[in-house]
């Protein structure tokens, strides 16, 4: 198996559905779309980060069960709290903040979310992620052209980005 097309392929899936859960996430609690994000295109990259690790561990290095349960807590956790520390020291943002919320570490990291992230990741492991396989070996072909493709998109629209972001903190000086 070509490992590296499908942790790409992997990767830009679970970047793109994790946008589309923040954006239903941020519709149904606030009652309408989240209006800023760090990229402009439709794709969160600290949910294939989290995933493609964690697959790693459980397809790849298979992992005992009780290790696992462990890192569905702690992989989704660190990349946030990794996340929000670089966001807001390199750019300046603040995306999300949890200093309300009991049992919060720096406002960038709760409990209660850590679980919600647990339970999230043991959904899209078992009962989503053989989905996604399927389509990846269904459609390979295809694949093959498209995801590069993407991932290009998405490295521009990363470089682009940082760009503007550097440019507006620089001109906000």
């Amino acid at each position: 198996m070509d490992w590296l097309l499908y942790f790409t392929f992997v990767f830009e899936v679970y970047c793109f559905l994790g946008w589309c859960l923040e954006e239903g996430y941020s519709y149904y609690i606030m009652g309408h779309f989240k209006k800023d994000g760090f990229l402009k295109g439709p794709f969160k990259p600290m949910y294939g980060f989290a995933i493609c690790i964690l697959i790693y561990f459980y397809y790849v290095r298979e992992v005992s069960y009780i290790s696992l349960a462990i890192l569905f807590i702690v992989v989704p956790t660190l990349i946030e709290y990794i996340s929000g520390h670089l966001l807001k020291k390199c750019f300046g943002k603040v995306y999300w903040d949890y200093s309300k919320i009991k049992y919060n570490f720096q406002g960038v990291i709760c409990a209660r979310f850590s679980i919600c992230w647990a339970i999230l990741v043991f959904f899209t492991l078992i009962i989503l992620n053989p989905l996604i396989d399927h389509i990846y070996f269904d459609f390979l072909g295809v694949l093959s052209k498209v995801v590069p493709a993407i991932g290009i998109y998405m490295i521009i629209d990363t470089y682009f980005t940082v760009i503007q972001i550097s440019y507006s903190k620089i001109n906000a000086s």
